[in-house]
């Protein structure tokens, strides 16, 4: 196994961060659920959700579009019920491996997701001010000792940014969301 130094370190491809022998915080939620759920989630690789990969296409669309259409692909319509549409989507597959996928009506949410975020005076100047896009950091507890790893979505200057989506932009809602997903951790 590769031995990675203590800092923060750029251009890491994100399965190589997810393979650094080090706590991260979603492990922290799997522990917080049960040491049950951890132990099975390091045990069985975790399936990309339509959600996570949304996720993904967003952090991609936003905060670097310049790189977008290297980490995401607009899947086309197509009936994957027929032949045709089996053949179709095999080939779209094959034109566009390692990509997240994603439909047209979540592309059209991700153009307008960007557009008012560069429309939002604060996040426009973080963004166009950005040091670093999903630096991945790696230091050692100093209580226990124990490994501990984060990847920020963006540091602008001094500022650690950490995108998130969510339904409701609501006051209210979006407490509920941070309680819910542990964002303080």
């Amino acid at each position: 196994m590769q031995t990675i130094n203590h800092g923060a370190h750029l251009d890491v491809p994100f399965k190589e961060y997810l393979s650094w022998d080090a706590v991260s915080k979603h492990d922290l939620d799997l522990v917080a659920r049960s040491p049950a759920h951890y132990r099975a989630a390091k045990m069985t690789p975790q399936e990309t959700t339509p959600a996570m990969a949304f996720g993904t296409a967003a952090h991609a669309w936003i905060l670097e579009p310049e790189k977008a259409a290297e980490q995401v692909a607009v899947a086309p319509k197509v009936d994957r019920r027929t032949k045709a549409g089996k053949e179709q989507w095999a080939e779209f597959e094959m034109m566009h491996p390692n990509k997240v996928h994603i439909n047209d009506e979540d592309a059209r949410h991700l153009a307008a997701m960007h557009a008012a975020v560069r429309n939002h005076k604060v996040a426009a100047k973080l963004l166009d001010d950005r040091t670093a896009t999903e630096v991945s950091v790696l230091w050692g507890d100093e209580r226990t000792g124990v490994q501990c790893r984060c990847r920020p979505d963006l540091v602008s200057g001094n500022v650690i940014v950490d995108l998130k989506t969510t339904f409701d932009a609501s006051k209210a809602a979006f407490s509920h969301t941070m309680h819910k997903y542990r964002y303080q951790v």
